[in-house]
């Protein structure tokens, strides 16, 4: 989990990445319509009921990734195993309708590589970082600006190339699915 220290004279306070976004997204009046889930060990992932979020259209994963799935405290999940979670959670997409998963971890673009096929009609397309290694600013100002941004209406490679070139490189990239 990447989080943000801040300390008053009284006590710290830890924000994580989620946090950052849900406020970006509540500051979009978007508040009320986000649900969160927070995994961090091996058995509270394990644990997560695949209840059915049907009206969701963005999901965000972030987390410590290797090249072969997400670490936990206590263990690693594969991505195939990360994979079944998210179809278990995620239903079939009706006919036109899109969903799209965010990858905020190091070695994403191996997360999108490994997931893509699995996750075929449910999600349309996996946003993931162009560099294996991503750092906690990095990643949270690349997210900030997607989640100001998009859209599902707005096309990916708009959304895309308007926070790499503010980035000045390829930071981010997406894989239909």
């Amino acid at each position: 989990m990447h989080s943000w220290r801040f300390c008053s004279k009284d006590r710290e306070q830890v924000l994580s990445e989620s946090d950052t976004i849900r406020a970006v997204l509540a500051n979009r009046n978007l508040g009320t319509r986000l649900k969160q889930v927070t995994c961090t060990t091996v058995d509270s992932f394990k644990a997560v009921m695949p209840r059915q979020y049907a009206g969701i259209r963005y999901v965000h994963l972030g987390g410590h990734g290797s090249k072969a799935g997400l670490g936990f405290i206590g263990g690693a999940i594969s991505w195939v195993d990360i994979g079944k979670k998210l179809i278990a959670m995620f239903p079939t997409l009706p006919e036109g309708q899109q969903r799209v998963l965010t990858l905020s971890c190091c070695y994403s673009r191996d997360g999108a590589t490994a997931l893509a096929k699995t996750l075929k009609g449910h999600f349309t397309a996996i946003y993931h970082f162009v560099p294996e290694k991503i750092g906690f600013s990095t990643a949270i100002t690349t997210w900030s600006m997607f989640y100001l941004k998009k859209k599902l209406v707005h096309p990916h490679s708009a959304v895309k190339d308007s926070i790499n070139k503010f980035m000045g490189e390829d930071i981010l990239r997406f894989v239909p699915v």
